[in-house]
């Protein structure tokens, strides 16, 4: 008589133990900086032994990757699938704007979506961007959807030289995680006039302004750099 295998998924309580894990890690890194978080603080927070973090993720670097990888996974779909509509509706000649909606928009819808854990992962990104190392985790999830975004943006602005929209991409990239980190600076320097909290009011001069500069760049295609 054959045997039954045992069944190798995870049971509910373990998949509990690494949803708490995740969570406790995404808002200490985002708080504290990634290196100044031990494993042994995540366990603390997240109630569970140490030893468990090392059984279910490895390494701290693993278990960075798995709370990146956790967020990048629904942003790119969301993404992907708000990009694919623009080019059907646009029939491949989208604005400049329509791209930039396509790319943003999901991280807004995101981020005021009411779980905090997405407003822990702007801060994480505006932390991890800094950091070679760190950043690399982020272009090994989102370099693919990068690429499609930038041949969009290449029909978008069909003047554009390659040096001039990567430029221009990274800019727009610094601006939009000023935006969605809530940096406070900008209520110090408006003496209170503009508030970092009003993300929509941000995030619809962050379009604009983004939209410009990269109309901008592409204007003169054979300046120098």
């Amino acid at each position: 008589m054959r045997q039954r295998r045992k069944s190798t998924a995870r049971k509910p309580s373990a998949k509990k133990a690494d949803v708490a894990i995740l969570e406790s890690a995404e808002r200490l890194f985002a708080i504290e900086g990634v290196n100044a978080v031990s494993l042994r603080q995540v366990a603390i927070d997240a109630k569970v032994d140490a030893a468990s973090i090392t059984y279910h993720f490895g390494n701290k670097e693993s278990l960075v990757e798995a709370v990146i990888a956790r967020r990048v996974a629904a942003m790119n779909e969301a993404r992907l699938k708000a990009l694919a509509d623009v080019l059907t509706r646009t029939r491949n000649q989208p604005s400049v704007e329509d791209v930039l909606h396509a790319m943003y928009r999901p991280w807004l819808d995101y981020h005021t979506s009411g779980d905090p854990g997405w407003r822990y992962y702007s801060m994480l990104v505006a932390r991890m961007t800094l950091t070679p190392s760190l950043a690399e985790i982020f272009h090994r999830h989102m370099g693919e959807v990068e690429r499609h975004f930038n041949n969009a943006f290449l029909l978008a602005l069909p003047t554009i030289d390659e040096i001039h929209l990567n430029w221009g991409m990274m800019l727009t990239l610094g601006c939009g995680i000023f935006i969605f980190s809530e940096t406070p600076r900008i209520d110090l320097v408006s003496e209170g006039l503009v508030s970092a909290k009003d993300i929509d009011a941000g995030y619809r001069q962050f379009i604009e302004y983004a939209a410009f500069g990269l109309r901008r760049l592409a204007e003169n295609p054979n300046r120098k750099t």
